[in-house]
């Protein structure tokens, strides 16, 4: 069964070591590892569910102090993983914009 995975956090720096050891410590793929606002960064990661909540605690583990907001989605819509990745075919007829919000940060897709 596949998840979603995305974890806040307050500094790009610590974003940055926290994603490169959630990719390390587990098999997962990175759908996106991006500044969202100044200072701060979102780490967004598919994979089995395991696989997901072992990467997730991770990059916990690293800066416990530096987490703004986690999320692990179980068994999401496979149309949610294809838009993220943006592998989605585009429907032009509707007119939608996706968007994923944080505690203080928006990820446009």
């Amino acid at each position: 069964m596949k998840a979603l995975g995305l974890l806040e956090f307050r500094e790009i720096t610590r974003g940055l070591v926290a994603s490169d050891k959630m990719l390390k410590s587990a098999p997962v793929e990175l759908i996106t590892a991006t500044s969202v606002c100044p200072g701060k960064f979102v780490i967004l990661i598919t994979g089995e569910v395991s696989a997901v909540n072992n990467a997730i605690q991770a990059g916990k583990e690293e800066f416990k102090d530096g987490i703004i907001d986690e999320l692990l989605i179980p068994n999401p819509h496979e149309s949610l993983l294809k838009a993220l990745s943006g592998t989605a075919e585009v429907n032009l007829e509707r007119q939608s914009l996706g968007l994923i919000e944080t505690f203080r940060s928006l990820l446009k897709i």
